[in-house]
């Protein structure tokens, strides 16, 4: 994994800088995706193809697809068009602390075993609510 700047200019060369910051992330990156309510979701990049972001959202296991330049959700034959709606809003690398947090909420929720919900702990919460303030304040 490697850490990718967000400092985006104003104007014409906004949106190609958003697509060479899209285009550098690599599987393992953590980012800030929108859904279609408008909620963030961090998220785990999965695997990268030449135009599409696979990514898993860390605390619903939810898997995802996204345009690389774009950073827009891609809609599957098996979902309507708003509830695949979202966007990825920020590539911002996390400190060291929180983007371990991270991956560990990550690993306990994709080991997670029975059908019950994974429950957040207070102190996952507590990082689930730096995540916010991180990624909205570095936007994409």
């Amino acid at each position: 994994m490697h850490c990718i700047r967000c400092e985006a200019p104003d104007g014409a060369s906004a949106l190609a800088n958003r697509a060479t910051l899209l285009g550098q992330l690599e599987a393992g990156d953590l980012v800030c995706a929108r859904t279609s309510g408008g909620a963030r979701a961090v998220c785990r990049v999965l695997a990268v193809e030449a135009v599409v972001l696979h990514l898993r959202e860390v605390a619903g296991g939810h898997v995802r697809a996204f345009d690389r330049r774009t950073g827009a959700a891609i809609t599957r034959a098996d979902e309507t068009a708003s509830a695949a709606a979202g966007e990825i809003v920020s590539v911002a690398p996390l400190p060291v602390d929180l983007h371990n947090a991270v991956l560990a909420l990550d690993r306990r929720s994709r080991l997670a075993q029975g059908d019950a919900p994974m429950r957040v702990t207070r102190a996952e919460a507590a990082v689930l609510l730096l995540l916010d303030a991180h990624y909205g304040i570095n936007p994409l």
